[in-house]
């Protein structure tokens, strides 16, 4: 896989659950920013 690509499955009742979770979930969480960061080389 590409080093930018980050890829999991999800059922449509989770995409759709995940879609609707606000800035405190855990998409907003510090670990999402660096392993973005780290997959990007910095």
């Amino acid at each position: 896989m590409p080093p930018d690509l980050l890829a999991f499955t999800a059922t449509k009742p989770l995409f759709e659950r995940l879609c609707s979770l606000d800035e405190r979930s855990f998409l907003s969480k510090p670990f999402w920013k660096r392993l973005r960061e780290a997959r990007q080389g910095g």
